[in-house]
């Protein structure tokens, strides 16, 4: 079994501001706060810089073409047959 990481609050603390900050863009007072969370300590900024590249490359990800629906890209690695078709013994 995996062990699960331990908890790193300031990732935590900085997708919770990139959460609000989505939901509110023209709130300045949260903008505001969230600016001050970012200056408060280098790795503040750092989590919130690494937070929004994740958001930016996950909403990149959905946009890619699905060229072929999963059970098809089993079958086309070299001697694997998905489990439905797959012959007996």
């Amino acid at each position: 079994m995996t062990e699960k990481p331990p908890p790193n609050p300031i990732w935590e603390t900085a997708l919770d501001w990139l959460l609000l900050i989505q939901e509110n863009p023209q709130d300045s007072e949260l903008t505001e706060r969230l600016n001050h969370w970012r200056a408060s300590a280098p790795e503040h900024d750092a989590a919130y810089r690494k937070a929004l590249k994740v958001w930016s490359l996950s909403g990149e990800a959905l946009t890619l073409p699905v060229t072929t629906a999963p059970d098809q890209a089993m079958g086309s690695v070299a001697g694997v047959q998905p489990v439905a078709q797959a012959s007996p013994g």
